[in-house]
């Protein structure tokens, strides 16, 4: 689980025993971002000061090494192979486990994304991965028609994608998402 910009992994805790109910099974791990947030507590994998649509994607990209390092640490550690790993992400967790599709290395089977979206029009992943993505209509952080363009172009492209659209949900994370 990656948490959103100035949060932590603890305030993802309700949805990984949400996950953990319902796969007994599977490993649950929330994960801080590397960073101290620099406008309020908690962390973030890069600042949003001064960010721009145009910045956005070359921030998302420098973080990516690490990003793909913590959860190969984790598979390790585990012993989970990447086709049975799901990377769920909210916010700016979700513009990491998302972004994590277009890398060459394979990293997991699924990505959950709650609120996130692309930095970069998506090709279609190299390896094969099943997206969900999920969003309020509502969202005025990340607005939605991100993931309405992206679940298109991805499902164009003939990739493994669904894309929710939330009525009445802002910028979080409900019991139906």
């Amino acid at each position: 689980l990656f948490h959103g910009v100035g949060d932590s992994a603890q305030g993802l805790a309700p949805l990984g025993e949400f996950i953990a109910g319902h796969f007994p099974q599977a490993a649950v791990v929330s994960i801080d971002s590397p960073h101290f947030c620099d406008f309020a507590a908690g962390y973030q994998w890069y600042s949003i000061q001064g960010a721009t649509e145009d910045s956005r994607h070359s921030l998302v990209t420098e973080q990516m090494p690490r990003f793909v390092a913590m959860v190969q640490h984790w598979q390790q550690q585990l012993g989970v192979a990447p086709e049975a790993t799901c990377l769920v992400g909210f916010s700016q967790g979700a513009f990491m486990s998302l972004q994590s599709t277009q890398q060459p290395v394979f990293l997991a089977g699924r990505v959950v994304a709650l609120a996130g979206r692309f930095t970069q029009a998506p090709a279609k992943p190299v390896h094969p991965v099943v997206i969900h993505m999920l969003h309020g209509d509502q969202d005025a952080v990340v607005p939605h028609h991100h993931t309405v363009a992206a679940g298109e172009r991805l499902q164009a492209l003939g990739a493994d994608v669904t894309a929710d659209v939330i009525a009445g949900l802002a910028h979080g994370i409900n019991d139906e998402m």
